[in-house]
């Protein structure tokens, strides 16, 4: 719960670890959680909010990062 803590989004964010706004009137609610990262451009990330833990998260994401943007410009 701490590491959610340390990564969570501002009211006002859209990036980080949090719920999803609250839905209109109406709608049903989504009880589930989320972690938004923006990863490119580079200079877009906001590493506040990329987590600490598993250790190799980051390593992961950037090799996914990496990986997807090869494919895409085959």
């Amino acid at each position: 719960m701490e590491e959610k803590k340390r990564h969570a989004k501002g009211v006002e964010e859209f990036e980080g670890y949090g719920a999803d706004p609250v839905p209109a009137e109406g709608q049903s609610l989504d009880w589930s959680d989320r972690l938004f990262l923006n990863v490119y451009p580079e200079d877009r990330r906001k590493h506040k909010f990329w987590p600490e833990n598993p250790k190799s998260f980051r390593s992961a994401a950037c090799s996914l990062y990496t990986s997807t943007a090869r494919t895409c410009q085959r």
